[in-house]
């Protein structure tokens, strides 16, 4: 899919030079909980021991609008494989970028999200 998303961009840049390619929140949210899902299958645990749509919830969502019990599992995750931990910090804090009100603070936000991942 990666391969066609690039040959597509560079098509785009060739027709249309000044384009500026943009990704919009959803697809950015999604670009993560799908690199989490790839991680956690690669790793297989978690797929043994849970049907797959529970994973999706739990890594989709948001913490505070998991149950304690899916938090639990997130944590187990994220104890037994720092990489998943990593990729669901990093998606955790661009959605906090997402949340800023202004301009100023939403500039910050992702200047801190780079420097940190």
């Amino acid at each position: 899919m990666q391969a066609v998303a690039s040959d597509f961009a560079r098509r785009i840049q060739t027709v249309f030079p000044s384009a500026i390619h943009v990704l919009d929140r959803f697809h950015m949210v999604q670009f993560f909980t799908d690199a989490l899902q790839r991680r956690l299958r690669y790793l297989g645990e978690a797929k043994k021991h849970h049907k797959s749509r529970f994973i999706d919830r739990c890594l989709a969502r948001c913490p505070p609008d998991l149950t304690e019990e899916e938090r639990g599992f997130v944590a187990q995750w994220h104890q037994e494989d720092d990489h998943t931990k990593h990729i669901y910090q990093a998606l955790q804090h661009i959605r906090d970028v997402f949340k800023a009100t202004t301009m100023t603070q939403a500039k910050r936000r992702l200047k801190e999200w780079f420097r940190q991942y």
